[in-house]
């Protein structure tokens, strides 16, 4: 095998030294593999230079096939060396005075732009008949097999839309993962995983319904590159909802106010209304303040933890007020956070702006 890196010190390919084009049945098999296509393989033309060259033997007075073997490999030197035969030399390996190999040009009524699994299965069919050939053909001719740019790209395709889902799935685990351990909140890391499937979602609708372009390998690159952008900026939101602290959550009279904020060394404070459900009213100051039985619940934010994780009545009106306090962290991590995010989105548009008069070299190589 090659090495992956530099040189190869082998020799990069070899002749079968059961070939034996000299003998009459190979000689007639060969020809019938130029020649004899089944309907399904969309043959429209086969360039072969066997073809011609029966034809030239007759022409000379010789019988084909040529049954001997001296006068074979005569004529066929003689043969490439005529000025019709010039441009055959490329079709056969004449070394040593022998025909050690040959092949034949075949064009199909078959796009070169089809996608991969019509290609891919084109090849099958190709696969099929040679595999037919080689079972019946003398041991003089076995070994034939077909080649195709086509084909390399069919099953480099294949092989990439087969990986999507797995790949896509590996990429998800490591959002798992990553939010997890950033956040150390695996229902979190959870939502943000759910958010990143719905974009990838609705990038698939987009170019497979709207666009209607044909699932290939640069579309299922896109689809597995984006998933990488989209995690940026879920993690984002996700880690400042989660990092945000709630220093103080207690009821509070009407009188004060509905919303009130205040700055706590680097971070800052919202004083949210909830209203506790199932609850009479609780204080939290001095016995004077449970003559006012609280209507309304006051919910304090900040960056910073509070030292003191509140009193028993605090941690109880956190239960009673899970959904609030859900909503007051997401607004409260959409403010910190959405000008960050959308001036990202800014830049990386911006960005990918002066990519789209570029050609992408390994995109124009994979889809070309």
């Amino acid at each position: 095998s090659n090495p992956l890196l530099g040189e190869s010190s082998g020799q990069p390919f070899g002749y079968l030294s059961s070939f034996r084009l000299e003998d009459p049945w190979a000689q007639r098999k060969a020809l019938s593999l130029c020649t004899e296509f089944p309907e399904q393989l969309k043959v429209l033309s086969s360039d072969c230079w066997l073809m011609e060259f029966s034809v030239w033997c007759e022409t000379m007075g010789a019988t084909w096939p040529v049954r001997d073997s001296k006068p074979f490999h005569e004529f066929v030197d003689d043969f490439l060396k005529m000025t019709d035969g010039v441009k055959r030399s490329r079709n056969v390996w004449f070394i040593d005075g022998q025909v050690r190999g040959m092949f034949a040009d075949v064009k199909l009524d078959f796009s070169t732009f089809a996608g991969a699994s019509a290609a891919y299965e084109m090849m099958k069919m190709w696969d099929e008949h040679f595999e037919a050939f080689n079972e019946e053909a003398e041991d003089s001719v076995k070994g034939a097999w077909h080649a195709s740019s086509l084909w390399v790209r069919a099953e480099a395709e294949k092989v990439i839309i087969d990986s999507t889902l797995v790949t896509i799935c590996i990429s998800l685990m490591c959002v798992v993962i990553g939010v997890g351990v950033f956040t150390r909140n695996l229902v979190l890391a959870l939502i943000v995983m759910v958010a990143v499937m719905a974009v990838i979602v609705c990038l698939l609708f987009y170019m497979v319904v709207l666009m209607g372009w044909k699932i290939g390998a640069i579309e299922v690159l896109s689809l597995i590159v984006f998933v990488g952008f989209a995690v940026d900026y879920c993690f984002h939101i996700a880690h400042k909802y989660h990092s945000c602290h709630v220093t103080a959550m207690d009821d509070v009279d009407d009188s004060v106010g509905a919303l009130s904020t205040r700055s706590a060394g680097l971070g800052q404070e919202a004083c949210a209304p909830f209203r506790p459900s199932g609850r009479s009213g609780r204080t939290s100051g001095s016995s004077e303040g449970s003559q006012h039985r609280g209507s309304k619940v006051r919910l304090v934010l900040s960056e910073i933890p509070h030292r003191n994780q509140g009193s028993n009545d605090s941690a109880e009106l956190r239960k009673e007020n899970v959904p609030k306090e859900r909503y007051e962290r997401t607004k409260y991590a959409i403010t910190r956070m959405g000008s960050s995010v959308m001036s990202s989105a800014v830049t990386t548009i911006g960005c990918a702006a002066f990519l789209l008069p570029c050609t992408i070299f390994i995109f124009f190589k994979i889809g070309a």
